[in-house]
C-alpha cells in the first residue's frame, strides 16, 4: 500500500503539469497510466532499497559508532539513495529507463 502513494502523486503531477497540449492538432491525447507509474516507482525503489537496507546492513557496525564520520556516512547513504530514486523516477517518466537482463 505504501507504493501506491508516491506513484499516485507522480502520476497526478505528470498528467496535470508535464503534458504538452497542442491545440488544433490531430495527435492522440496521451496520459500516464496507473500501472506505468507503479512500474516506474518499483524500478526506482529497488536501488534505493538496496542502498538503504542491504548496504546499510553490512555497514551497520561502522554506522552505530559515535562520532562525526558515522553520522556523515549514514546521512550520505540516505542522500545518495533518495537522489538516485528521484533520478530514476525522472528517467522513467522521460521514457529513457531501460532495464535489460
Amino acid at each position: 500500500m505504501k507504493a501506491c502513494n508516491p506513484q499516485l502523486m507522480c502520476r497526478f503531477l505528470t498528467n496535470a503539469y508535464l503534458r504538452e497540449e497542442v491545440p488544433n492538432s490531430h495527435v492522440v491525447e496521451q496520459r500516464v497510466e496507473w500501472l506505468y507509474a507503479f512500474d516506474v516507482h518499483c524500478n526506482s525503489f529497488f536501488p534505493m532499497f538496496v542502498v538503504l537496507y542491504v548496504i546499510q546492513f553490512f555497514l551497520s557496525p561502522l554506522l552505530v559508532a559515535h562520532g562525526f564520520l558515522p553520522l556523515l556516512l549514514s546521512n550520505l547513504l540516505f542522500m545518495v539513495a533518495a537522489s538516485y530514486y528521484h533520478y530514476l523516477n525522472f528517467l522513467g517518466y522521460d521514457g529513457k529507463l531501460n532495464f535489460s537482463i
